[in-house]
């Protein structure tokens, strides 16, 4: 079983920006009836640049600058085509990078032997919230 997914992915300078337009995108998504996951915060990643101060001679004498790229990414599953229009137009501040990519998530099952199950157990089960894309598959076999 596979499933569309759209994979977006937000960077920018500053955190602020960032966090801002990832929730605009998800109150975006969710009024539009789609199933979303995130933002989820991706480690930053920082650049440091170091120069001379003098230009001849003072080798100790060194200035740094450091560069910190923010990034978030969410998922959006099974997007609408409603979800997608909805997207393009929305207004995105200036300085936030957006990496849209779409793919299609297929769904691993693992079983889980239950020996003696009983109706609590069951129970327990069906009311477990999962995140997007994870479901369970409850069959009680009768001995």
């Amino acid at each position: 079983m596979a499933s569309q997914v759209m994979r977006i992915t937000l960077k920018a300078y500053d955190h602020e920006l960032v966090d801002s337009s990832a929730k605009k995108i998800i109150e975006t998504v969710k009024k539009n009836g789609s199933q979303v996951s995130g933002p989820v915060p991706l480690p930053t990643k920082k650049e440091v640049v170091t120069i001379l101060r003098a230009t001849h001679k003072y080798k100790d004498s060194r200035e740094q600058f450091e560069q910190r790229t923010h990034k978030r990414l969410i998922d959006i599953v099974t997007p609408t085509q409603k979800t997608v229009d909805a997207l393009s137009r929305l207004e995105m501040p200036a300085g936030v990078y957006i990496d849209i990519e779409q793919f299609e998530q297929r769904t691993h099952k693992r079983l889980i032997d239950i020996v003696t199950p009983t109706q609590k157990t069951v129970d327990a089960l069906s009311r477990l919230e999962m995140p997007a894309g994870v479901y369970i598959d409850i069959k009680m076999k009768q001995k």
